[in-house]
């Protein structure tokens, strides 16, 4: 499962703008999540532009949202 980086915020900050279906596929999988590496950029951008705001520094949180149980991050490459 990709998470993109809206629901990838919401999911981990149990926000209620994620759907609980989408909340219940995502907790449920057994499959990995996976974060593209693009989504910590643009995660990091919304907070930069005051779109959106964390309790921390973002990288602290991007560090800590990955940690989470089955989050992957993904590679990437020119292919």
């Amino acid at each position: 499962m990709l998470l993109n980086p809206h629901a990838w915020v919401w999911w981990i900050s149990e926000s209620p703008k994620l759907s609980t279906k989408a909340f219940q596929a995502i907790t449920q999988t057994t499959a990995p999540i996976g974060i593209h590496p693009v989504s910590c950029w643009e995660v990091a951008m919304l907070v930069t532009k005051g779109c959106i705001g964390f309790n921390r520094v973002v990288g602290e949180w991007i560090t800590l949202a990955l940690k989470r149980a089955n989050v992957r991050l993904l590679s990437c490459s020119a292919e």
